[in-house]
């Protein structure tokens, strides 16, 4: 044999066998993949419940129990902060002395709107209403001598 009939039988017996590995390799492949199949397949089947082969029994025993209701608070028990949803200042209109302090008033309470929290008491502002009332009488008063006292005036200057 020469040199070109030499080649050509060397490709042709190199390409037999790669073909054959190919062969070989894709057969391999395929049956790693059943092997796989069948493998997952037993544990599918080993989780799946069992079922009891219940066509021959003639008779099934069944517990029944009634329901009720019931009240159920669960607790909770976390850390945490807690803050108040609004804060308010609480101060007076009128000055006096606290005569009455609500059991209400106290940290932590749940305060609303309108609530009487402090009661004061009302001799300080009830004097100083009444020495108001006195003030505007005076001050009446002595607008009506003035407004007397200016008639009389316009009167000699005519």
């Amino acid at each position: 044999m020469s040199g070109p009939e030499q080649e050509h039988a060397a490709k042709t017996s190199s390409g037999w066998v790669i073909g054959l590995i190919q062969l070989v390799f894709v057969i391999g492949v395929i049956g790693i993949a059943i092997g796989l199949t069948q493998v997952l397949k037993g544990q599918v089947n080993d989780r799946a419940p069992q079922i009891a082969d219940l066509r021959g029994a003639s008779e099934i025993t069944v517990r029944v129990a009634e329901t009720e209701t019931l009240r159920f608070t669960p607790t909770i028990r976390v850390n945490g902060t807690v803050q108040a949803a609004a804060e308010v200042s609480v101060s007076p209109q009128v000055s006096g002395e606290i005569k009455f302090v609500s059991p209400a008033f106290r940290a932590g309470a749940d305060v609303q709107k309108g609530d009487l929290l402090f009661e004061i008491d009302r001799a300080d502002y009830v004097l100083a209403v009444q020495r108001a009332e006195s003030e505007i009488a005076a001050a009446s008063s002595d607008l009506q001598q003035l407004e007397a006292e200016a008639a009389i005036a316009v009167q000699e200057w005519k």
